[in-house]
């Protein structure tokens, strides 16, 4: 989505790139060919169809539909969202995704991308109640800007602990 990795997590990128150097692979910087205000438009619909689709079943088990006041604003406000997305459109932006990285990776055997960009917030200062849906939205798809990206192409991947904060986070 276009989120650049804080001091902390470039720190930790460099020394994994020059740590793969000396190990003799090749490594070249390199994006996807998608627009970030799109990717992140894009990624906002497919989290909120799942999500509702979760919640749709969680009511069909239970016996009754969830209703707004059982679940966080953020969450309803998503399900709404997602009640005016199509299946096409639904498709369109999975494919979309799935065609930018094999585009991509058609001069790859790997990717590598920082797991979070920033520092995890302490817990409660992202509130799913929030007064500002915009802010929460950019702060939420600012932290693990690159995961949503291979979540939602279905791509395997995995996170690997090679560079810890002076905090002594991974």
């Amino acid at each position: 989505n276009g989120t650049m990795p804080d001091a902390d997590a470039q720190r930790g990128l460099d020394a994994t790139v020059k740590l793969l150097l000396s190990l003799g692979h090749e490594v070249e910087e390199a994006e996807p060919e998608i627009d970030g205000p799109a990717l992140a438009a894009t990624l906002t619909r497919m989290v909120s169809a799942h999500l509702t689709a979760s919640l749709d079943l969680w009511g069909e088990q239970r016996g009754r539909p969830v209703e707004e006041g059982e679940v966080e604003p953020v969450t309803w406000a998503m399900a709404r969202n997602a009640r005016t997305i199509t299946g096409v459109e639904m498709a369109r932006d999975e494919v979309t995704l799935q065609l930018a990285y094999g585009r991509m990776m058609k001069r790859f055997d790997v990717t590598l991308s920082p797991t979070i960009t920033r520092k995890p917030e302490r817990l409660g200062v992202i509130s799913l109640n929030p007064t500002d849906m915009r802010t929460f939205a950019a702060a939420i798809a600012s932290f693990p800007a690159h995961c949503a990206f291979y979540n939602q192409t279905g791509t395997p991947a995995m996170s690997v602990p090679l560079h810890w904060t002076d905090d002594g986070l991974p």
